[in-house]
């Protein structure tokens, strides 16, 4: 069994496989990526798991909430993203937004593992 630490840094990391979805996307071609996988709803199935379990402790509840709201941020502001590539803006965002996203769970996931509390920024707060 995982320790709560671990547990949570897992957490924040999920959405990072996305990335790596999208490589084979992008490389291999299997049709099995095929689609959007930046929107895939498994980067949220963790965090509401820990948070709708009542047996975790309040720090790791806190920690999937925190990774939750992100992620439903960051599916907002995909979308937005993506809706403005049709005026050939969004395509300037792609990679700052890729990069800001990935810094930011890779941050997260570090302060969970040392047991020390993260709040993205930018984050809308959709689950109290």
């Amino acid at each position: 069994m995982l320790s709560d630490s671990a547990l949570v840094s897992f957490c924040h990391l999920v959405p990072l496989f996305s990335y790596v979805m999208l490589l084979g996307d992008v490389w291999i071609s299997l049709p099995w990526f095929w689609g959007n996988t930046f929107l895939l709803p498994w980067r949220i199935v963790l965090p509401l798991l820990l948070l709708l379990l009542q047996d975790q402790p309040i720090w790791v509840r806190q920690n999937a909430r925190e990774a939750l709201n992100f992620q439903i941020s960051m599916l907002i502001y995909w979308l937005v993203t993506f809706a403005l590539m049709r005026l050939l803006v969004g395509f300037l965002l792609v990679i700052p937004l890729a990069v800001a996203e990935t810094l930011m769970i890779i941050i997260a996931a570090v302060k969970a593992g040392e047991g020390k509390p993260f709040h993205y920024p930018l984050t809308i707060r959709f689950v109290q």
